[in-house]
């Protein structure tokens, strides 16, 4: 398993969605989305995709570049475009499918990935909030949820 022939494309556009799927599942939790969490999540996703930095020639590597870049090749407006019309049940399923093709890794790389996602999670929720915690209780439990799912 060394190279992107792992996944079929259909795999990939799932693949390539989750971060949007969990920007919009955690931005969305508080019932809005902030433009500082739009800021935030755009941010992190763009320097993710376009880092290019090669810690080494691992699969797991190969994968966050391949997930990065392909959701990046899309506008971010595209891809919301197709997660605002899923609803939070199919936004789960997404996450669930994702955690399915990534047990195809190692469980090093399968939990290196999750913590990634995971940090985009964070990054949402801290994004924007009260003076004394920038996580809503809204968002706590949307994260919750998102490490249930991908069981991270």
């Amino acid at each position: 398993m060394d190279d992107k022939s792992t996944y079929s494309s259909e795999e990939w556009t799932t693949i390539e969605m989750v971060p949007v799927a969990i920007f919009y599942y955690v931005a969305k939790a508080d019932g809005t989305i902030d433009e500082k969490e739009i800021h935030s999540f755009r941010s992190k996703w763009r320097r993710r995709a376009i880092r290019g930095k090669k810690v080494d020639e691992r699969y797991i590597d190969m994968f966050l570049r391949e997930m990065f870049n392909r959701s990046a090749g899309s506008s971010f407006e595209e891809i919301q475009d197709k997660i605002k019309g899923y609803s939070v049940n199919q936004i789960k399923t997404l996450l669930v499918k994702f955690r399915r093709l990534i047990e195809k890794l190692s469980k090093e790389d399968q939990k290196h990935i999750k913590e990634i996602v995971m940090g985009l999670a964070m990054g949402v929720a801290s994004a924007s909030g009260g003076f004394i915690s920038k996580v809503s209780a809204s968002e706590s439990k949307a994260i919750a949820a998102i490490k249930l799912m991908l069981r991270a």
